[in-house]
């Protein structure tokens, strides 16, 4: 661990804070990468996606045209797909859009900004990902 063991505790809170804000780090430096690598199958040394972008350089946390997602495959076969939850791998202008990477419908947010400020209400997309 990073911080000392100890019985007495002479600043009340602080090594929990240390502790919220180590794994505050960890989440944000593996979480979207998880997200491709479930997606795609690839391994997180040749995933596109590297971590956490957001505002103005949230393209480079979304997969791209050529990344073949678990939903591709699924639906090349016959299966409809659908995906439920957070997404955080594209935003609707952007090739990692859940309709362009072989969902049929998505109900859910598509990135933890939507989950943290929009808490009673969800992006709901469920038109054809070919329009």
């Amino acid at each position: 661990m990073l911080w000392p063991a100890s019985n007495s505790d002479t600043t009340p809170g602080s090594n929990g804070r240390a502790r919220d804000a180590f794994h505050a780090v960890l989440r944000r430096l593996y979480r979207l990468p998880s997200r491709s690598v479930l997606m795609t199958g690839q391994h997180t040394g040749h995933t596109y996606v590297r971590g956490n972008a957001g505002g103005e350089d949230s393209i480079i946390q979304s997969l791209r045209d050529e990344d073949v997602t678990v939903a591709e495959v699924l639906k090349s076969v016959g299966y409809h797909t659908g995906l439920v939850g957070k997404w955080g791998l594209g935003e609707v202008d952007q090739p990692g859009f859940p309709l362009r990477q072989g969902f049929d419908s998505f109900f859910g947010y598509l990135h933890q900004g939507h989950a943290t400020t929009i808490i009673l209400s969800s992006y709901i997309a469920t038109t054809n990902a070919s329009s």
